[in-house]
């Protein structure tokens, strides 16, 4: 049995280049950011800024993920 979905992950994912990994990485320590401004000791930051933060980083990878590969 072909494993499609995680085949065509890896198809997807083959395309990113530093930016967008990097970018990614970025979006992972977001929410780790907004995970932590849920416990007392980092209440003075906003959660807000975090959420902005990860859709900002999120629209270029998402962007390279989703678009349709050029048929050449």
């Amino acid at each position: 049995m072909k494993n499609s979905f995680y085949d065509d992950l890896n198809r997807r994912t083959r395309r990113f280049n530093y930016v967008d990994l990097k970018l990614a990485q970025f979006q992972g320590v977001c929410v780790a950011l907004m995970a932590a401004s849920l416990f007392p000791a980092i209440p003075r930051l906003s959660v807000w800024w975090f959420a902005g933060a990860l859709v900002l980083f999120a629209i270029r990878p998402g962007y390279v993920f989703f678009r349709r590969e050029s048929r050449s």
